[in-house]
């Protein structure tokens, strides 16, 4: 394989942050630390709540999600599990009728799985967070958007929280 391909691979790599590039170092991968944690997880507090708010104000189908649960459950292996998060989570956020709230929460979608995988390394925490998809996904389909914008956020900032302590996430919206 020529040069050119792998040096624009790299270059995409490093467009969604996977991958620092420094002219004199190289390509290295991205450092997981607790600013990282808050840099991604500060940008879905923001938006994920308020994408899933919408989706469900506008009774957007989340069949996807409910079949990403069931795949989360029936996962066998960490890869599975962590696939069948990710397409969980955009299965909530993508029908919210803005494409471009969309694709910016796709944009982060990489780096979240990267501080994910950190933290499931660490702690792994997969039976608590199915428990709370689940009733996040019960209020959505339950028509109370608030509540389930509310679950939601307490799910990403706890996650992060619990993963990362000192990445110092703000709590608000939390019971």
């Amino acid at each position: 394989m020529s040069k050119t391909p792998v040096r624009e691979a790299l270059k995409t790599l490093a467009g969604t942050g996977l991958v620092v590039m420094s002219q004199y170092k190289g390509v290295t991968v991205r450092m997981v630390d607790a600013d990282m944690a808050r840099e991604v997880y500060d940008v879905r507090l923001l938006l994920e709540p308020e994408a899933l708010k919408r989706a469900v104000q506008r009774g957007a189908s989340l069949d996807a999600a409910r079949s990403a649960l069931t795949r989360a459950d029936a996962a066998t292996d960490t890869a599975e599990r962590s696939l069948a998060n990710r397409e969980f989570h955009r299965a909530l956020y993508l029908p919210c009728g803005n494409p471009l709230l969309g694709r910016m929460l796709d944009e982060v979608r990489d780096q979240a799985a990267l501080v994910s995988a950190v933290a499931w390394a660490a702690s792994p925490s997969w039976e608590r967070e199915a428990g709370e998809h689940r009733e996040i996904l019960r209020l959505a389909l339950d028509g109370d958007a608030d509540g389930a914008a509310r679950a939601l956020h307490s799910h990403i900032a706890s996650f992060v929280q619990r993963a990362f302590p000192q990445a110092g996430l703000e709590q608000e919206g939390q019971e």
